[in-house]
């Protein structure tokens, strides 16, 4: 209760300065006693019944140190590890830093600044832990102690980005405490899937994914699913797999053991790749509003491929919205969190970044940016798809400078590269840029078979920003591009194709006009007609029998036939074998 100006009168409070400091001084005491008997009752109440985040968050706010730190030494790798409290954990870390000494708390403490760009702090952490473990008399409390520092240590190497090394600590981690607890053993093998899917090791992602989601599950490790999830999301992404990663999507926030609601970093993995997911759907309504809080978080919490994501995603949005200078800026700042963290491969990925867009307006500028391939970098796991990009990027700065017979061997490269690693996004680029090469050296024919190819990937895949974005390069190319635009479709035309994050693309019943087929389908149906099997089809045109059984369901849905007779029939009747 506040004195009013007549109180203060009657006491002499004006008059006399001693009384009133010792008046504010009081009030104020008293103020604090009864805030801080106000918050240890719900703190009590919130520890018996097992909320111990909340129960931490009251006793601390009432001033209660040693009963916050008590129920920390407890459950604080819990609420790390398993619950991934990880802003939660960074607004405790100067009460407890200094005052307590418990491991769980420290290695907690370790835990949030290994996934928040503070990786030297960490290791102070650590050290500070592996000291005070020699002088524990417990053995089973010592051995216990250093899984978990051998553990934080491990995961925080792939959140510095030195993956090759946290791979090893991780393999050498389960041999060493493989009957650990399953929450430590969820959390290593989830890092494992994480570097699988950034290394493009689909197979072993696969696997590790099976075990990791059977102990993660049995665990209730909240925070490890939200990263499984994520990382299986960015695999298929990385592959040009929209739908599977829209499918995975849905999974993922309906998943009842993550909680990703309720689990807030998991929650930001997902707006991440949900960012590059609308983008690459076409589905750009609103999307610029959530650029924001993607790059907030990553800007405080981003590993190196998912940094890259959002920094490429918001610089694609303000490119197609015409702001190049902004574009351009966003990439810039991924550089500078690149060197600010020391994430060389985030540097490279952004100059390459900025390749792609500098080479619209300046191809010396361009090539000025471009990283040599005798950076280290370049020898990693990462190399071979980088030195793909960079030659998609030389292939772009040639057929500016009109180089179009080097354009095409660059591009060339990096279509081999491509389709080996199962990356259509970068297929789709390397094969317009061929067909620009081609037409520039007056071969449009096989011009036009490449972008006929690009087109059939990006519908099949649901890869259509990637098709679409690569307009603006064949503009540049002047004439000998006009006939290629012309077969591009434009923004408007995949409206009824694009992927749903919460539906799977499907096709509609329609009006049947003589045009509703493509060029390639309509190619197929004439094979179909001469009597040929879905496999003599895919070799005569050089593609895989599921690609042909792709095209072949299209005609199906497109035509409302069950079968290769009704659609031969239907396509007689409207004349289409005349064309």
């Amino acid at each position: 209760m506040l004195l009013t100006p007549q109180d203060r009168t009657q006491l002499g409070y004006e008059f006399h300065p001693l009384l009133r400091e010792f008046l504010e001084h009081r009030f104020a005491v008293e103020l604090h006693g009864l805030k801080s008997e106000l918050l240890v009752r719900p703190a009590q109440w919130q520890r018996a019944n097992g909320h111990s985040r909340e129960s931490i968050s009251l006793y601390l706010r009432a001033g209660d140190l040693d009963a916050a730190a008590e129920v920390a030494s407890t459950s604080m790798i819990d609420i790390a590890l398993r619950q991934g409290e990880v802003d939660q954990i960074q607004l405790w870390r100067r009460s407890f830093s200094e005052a307590v000494s418990a491991p769980t708390i420290i290695v907690g403490s370790a835990w949030a600044q290994i996934f928040s760009h503070d990786q030297k702090q960490a290791a102070a952490l650590l050290a500070e832990l592996r000291a005070v473990s020699v002088g524990l008399s417990d053995e089973a409390a010592r051995r216990r102690t250093k899984w978990w520092c051998d553990l934080v240590a491990a995961i925080g190497e792939a959140t510095a980005d030195n993956l090759s090394e946290s791979r090893r600590q991780c393999e050498l981690w389960i041999k060493l405490n493989g009957d650990a607890d399953l929450v430590s053993r969820g959390a290593i093998l989830t890092c494992l899937c994480f570097i699988a899917a950034s290394e493009r090791r689909f197979d072993d992602l696969e696997k590790l994914s099976l075990e990791a989601s059977a102990v993660n599950v049995t665990a209730d490790h909240r925070y490890a699913l939200g990263w499984l999830h994520s990382a299986i999301i960015y695999s298929d992404i990385s592959r040009g797999n929209m739908q599977g990663a829209a499918e995975r999507l849905r999974w993922a926030r309906n998943d009842n053991i993550a909680q990703i609601n309720a689990t807030p970093f998991s929650a930001n993995l997902l707006e991440i790749l949900e960012l590059e997911l609308r983008y690459e759907a076409n589905q750009l309504d609103g999307i610029a509003s959530r650029v924001g809080n993607v790059l907030g978080f990553v800007r405080q919490h981003g590993v190196v491929d998912f940094l890259f994501s959002a920094f490429r995603t918001a610089a694609a949005i303000a490119n197609h919205e015409g702001d190049r200078r902004v574009a351009s800026e966003l990439l810039w700042e991924a550089r500078l969190i690149a060197g600010k963290c020391t994430f060389p491969r985030l540097d490279v990925l952004a100059r390459l970044a900025l390749a792609y867009l500098l080479v619209l307006d300046d191809p010396d500028e361009a090539s000025a940016i471009l990283p040599a391939q005798s950076e280290p970098v370049f020898q990693t796991s990462h190399g071979p798809c980088l030195r793909a990009m960079r030659s998609l990027a030389e292939a772009r700065i040639a057929a500016r400078r009109g180089k179009h017979h080097l354009s095409g061997r660059l591009a060339s490269a990096t279509l081999d590269h491509a389709r080996r690693s199962q990356s259509s996004r970068l297929e789709i680029s390397a094969l317009l840029c061929l067909a620009g090469a081609n037409a520039a050296t007056e071969r449009l024919t096989v011009a036009e078979q490449r972008v006929a190819d690009a087109i059939e990937i990006a519908e099949r895949k649901g890869c259509y920003r990637t098709l679409l974005d690569e307009r603006q390069y064949l503009e540049f190319l002047g004439p000998s591009s006009i006939p290629l635009l012309d077969l591009l479709p434009g923004d408007q035309d995949f409206g009824s194709h694009r992927i749903k994050l919460n539906d799977y693309p499907a096709f509609t019943s329609k009006e049947i006009k003589n045009d509703i087929l493509t060029r390639k389908e309509l190619a197929i149906l004439h094979k179909i007609k001469d009597g040929l099997s879905n496999r003599e089809i895919a070799l005569k045109y050089r593609i895989s029998e599921d690609t042909v059984k792709w095209h072949v369901h299209n005609i199906f849905s497109k035509f409302g036939v069950k079968n290769r007779v009704q659609a031969i029939l239907l396509a007689d009747s409207m004349k289409l074998f005349n064309n």
